[in-house]
């Protein structure tokens, strides 16, 4: 179902710079046509307005779209305006609903108020009740998106004090037997979660970071020390000196005891082979 043709000439022009999207659905012409004209949707910050003449065609155009508000009548032919509900609350939990109800269907209401819609209006609808309930549904969508911001923000300070947190330990520890059980248990996190965090912030694990801080420290040792390779694999956290040499040739290209010797014959410099 595309846009009316009657409303996009009024409001193609603002949609741009309008956020919300607005699904009127209701089987009885006159009343979507009604509501169509009654409002002056742009200002009070509805961009795009569509209209359904019945359920089946309004969750039709609400599953490509998502609508953030939807103002829709109870009774309708193929999907009525509950079972149009319980779909969208399922599918899109933050669509403020609206019902549309006459002044027998109290009970529908009042079921469909417990079902999760935002509220509801009687019929033959009032341009005014109608503005203030949208009013309201609008305002509400506007706090969810500054909470959820704001709940992002929060996240994203706490995963970079973990991050320095974890930086920290490893650069004070990584000559010790750490591990990323004994980190998580730093920061009071699974290692699980750790690790999740450390790929999405750093683009590493904690051992891929861990290993990385070893080797560099190796590497500044082997160009600035007499150290045998034995004592560096120790000094950067490995007691098995045969795994540090395999491990350094992996991620260097060079044998640690030919590394300083390879850096300075590349620059130009003559050195000296470091004992293993």
């Amino acid at each position: 179902m595309a846009l009316r043709s009657d409303s996009r000439s009024r409001w193609r022009r603002k949609e741009s710079s309008m956020s919300y999207k607005l699904l009127i659905c209701d089987d009885e012409r006159m009343i979507r046509e009604g509501i169509l004209h009654a409002v002056d949707w742009p200002s009070i910050g509805i961009g795009t307005v569509a209209t359904a003449k019945d359920g089946e065609e309004g969750w039709s155009w609400a599953r490509e779209h998502r609508p953030e508000l939807v103002i829709t009548d109870i009774r309708m032919p193929k999907l009525d305006g509950l079972e149009l509900l319980n779909r969208i609350m399922l599918a899109f939990p933050y669509t403020k609903v609206i019902l549309l109800t006459g002044h027998g269907e109290f009970e529908y209401a009042q079921q469909a108020i417990r079902g999760r819609a935002f509220d509801y209006v009687l019929k033959p609808t009032n341009p005014e009740a109608l503005i203030t309930v949208c009013t309201f549904a609008l305002e509400e969508l506007s706090a969810n998106a500054k909470r959820t911001v704001l709940a992002t923000e929060e996240e994203k300070d706490e995963s970079e004090r973990l991050i320095q947190q974890i930086v920290r330990y490893v650069q004070e520890h990584f000559k010790e037997q750490i591990t990323l059980e004994t980190a998580a248990k730093q920061v009071h996190l699974s290692t699980v979660h750790l690790n999740r965090v450390l790929k999405k912030e750093m683009g590493t694990t904690f051992l891929e970071y861990l290993t990385h801080v070893r080797i560099e420290e190796a590497k500044r040792l082997l160009l600035s020390t007499r150290l045998t390779v034995h004592e560096i694999s120790f000094d950067v956290g490995y007691r098995d000196p045969k795994y540090f040499s395999q491990l350094f040739r992996k991620m260097t290209g060079s044998k640690p005891s030919e590394y300083a010797e390879d850096v300075r014959g590349n620059s130009g410099e003559s050195g000296r082979k470091v004992s293993p």
